[in-house]
């Protein structure tokens, strides 16, 4: 009797191991796992997204170290508010727009970022289709970002590029990451060459 309680015993066991073993079966089955291998790891880490955006220009250096602005992630929009916060989350309350980072400025209601190209060929930074490339005001050549460039990049993103001297696509157009669109440069309401860039 007790053999038999035993058996029993060993046999639910024994058939609860199978089942709890059919799902590595199974994967194993499906991706095609060997012994040692990470194949389902690699798997999930080719289908995390790529980077989507580019850097707008030429060379190795970094768009931190190309900056001369920052974007205000409080309120963009041009209307002072009192408060800076930059990209990291530190707030800056009524103060100089020079006091939140060593030679960059940080205004109230910037919505772009200013990177540091003197008469340089600017580059859409992700692929899409320009919607704007033109005079941001043909009526006034000195307001606000002069010729500009917009990238629709048909994920819900745009990206915008001002004060360039000189643009190199029309509306219409079909761009690739990091093709030249045009130069950088200082017309509309700039204080000298550079690049603002807005998304």
């Amino acid at each position: 009797m007790l053999a038999k309680r035993w058996l029993y015993h060993c046999l639910i066991v024994t058939l609860f191991l199978l089942l709890l073993s059919i799902p590595v079966v199974v994967a194993w089955a499906f991706w095609g796992l060997s012994s040692g291998s990470n194949a389902v790891l690699g798997q999930l880490a080719s289908a995390a997204p790529a980077p989507f955006l580019r850097r707008p220009y030429y060379g190795p250096q970094t768009v931190l170290s190309r900056t001369i602005s920052f974007v205000d992630h409080d309120k963009p929009w041009y209307v002072p508010d009192g408060l800076f916060v930059r990209y990291d989350g530190q707030r800056w309350a009524n103060d100089s727009v020079f006091n939140c980072n060593r030679g960059i400025s940080c205004y109230d209601g910037h919505n772009g970022y200013d990177l540091n190209l003197w008469f340089e060929p600017v580059l859409s930074a992700a692929a899409g289709v320009v919607i704007r490339a033109n005079w941001y005001n043909p009526l006034n050549h000195n307001s606000s970002f002069g010729l500009w460039v917009a990238i629709d990049h048909g994920n819900g993103f745009a990206t915008a590029y001002g004060h360039l001297s000189a643009i190199t696509v029309s509306i219409g157009d079909h761009v690739g990451a990091q093709r030249q669109i045009g130069t950088s440069g200082t017309t509309g309401a700039s204080t000298g060459p550079h690049l603002h860039m807005s998304t």
